[in-house]
């Protein structure tokens, strides 16, 4: 059963971890700065070629700092799935990085059909439809983006217990588990959760962008609360999906593959006689 408690405490079981994932967030977010107004300005002082370096920097380092978020997460939903709700270590630092760029490669392969159907869509033009078919149209969306939702949170952990880039796509297992309602409650209030807290975050965040207009370095502050704000989220919402995926598939408290230790040479073994 979810222990909803223990995923809402996550983040603050743990403030030197939860403090490294702060920074690593707020390295994913640090593009939001780049807006065009702070890129003509730079432009005038440093040129257009050091302003293009420099924008190059920031995405590898944003998307850097992404596959590091997304490989953490990935760690938090195999501990949930298997009963242990803690903040993972940022150990093994490559599983970590080449763990979540697989991570990030899934959303986009999931997110792709649906990007395609609504381009095509916009390129015909909804103008050129009928009411019922752009009412479908539209229906369609609303669907894909609910299943997309949905369907996404279970491959993830799936994906973080078989550690397999093929279990995202295992969609028998997948939809098998899907329709339980021990995945479709801690999914619902994941959902609540989420949205519940973010939106003083979005108050706070509407609130400096506005003074940002007058104070445009006060756009830092938005940043930075992004960041918290992830940091505080993203452990508690995966842990949820984590240990709902434990029990729908009955393997929490499964302990993870240990790494066989070499056998000790035989000769070590045997004791030596006593004179």
């Amino acid at each position: 059963m979810v222990s909803y408690r223990q995923a809402f405490r996550l983040p603050f079981t743990n403030w030197h971890r939860f403090g490294a994932l702060f920074l690593i967030s707020l390295f994913v977010n640090l593009g939001d700065l780049a807006d065009k107004d702070t890129l003509q300005a730079l432009g005038v002082y440093l040129g257009p070629a050091a302003v293009l370096l420099g924008m190059g920097i920031l995405m590898l380092a944003a998307l850097f700092s992404a596959a590091l978020f997304s490989g953490y997460l990935v760690r938090v939903a195999n501990g949930a799935a298997r009963g242990k709700n803690e903040m993972p270590s940022f150990g093994g630092f490559s599983s970590l990085f080449s763990q979540g760029l697989k991570y990030i490669a899934g959303i986009v392969l999931y997110a792709l059909p649906f990007v395609l159907i609504v381009g095509i869509v916009a390129f015909l033009g909804a103008a050129q439809m009928n009411a019922a078919l752009s009412a479908i149209v539209i229906a369609a969306a609303i669907f894909g983006v609910f299943m997309l939702a949905y369907m996404w949170p279970l491959a993830m952990v799936h994906f973080a217990f078989e550690k397999k880039f093929s279990a995202f796509f295992d969609f028998g297992r997948i939809f098998k588990y899907a329709f339980k309602g021990a995945y479709f409650v801690p999914w619902l209030v994941a959902l609540a959760y989420s949205i519940g807290i973010s939106l003083p975050f979005l108050v706070l965040g509407a609130i400096t962008g506005f003074i940002s207009l007058l104070i445009p370095y006060v756009l830092l502050l938005v940043v930075i609360l992004d960041a918290f704000l992830a940091a505080i989220l993203s452990p508690s919402v995966t842990s949820i999906y984590g240990q709902a995926y434990g029990d729908v598939t009955g393997v929490k408290g499964t302990a993870a593959p240990a790494v066989a230790k070499p056998k000790a040479h035989h000769k070590a073994a045997k004791k030596k006689p006593k004179k």
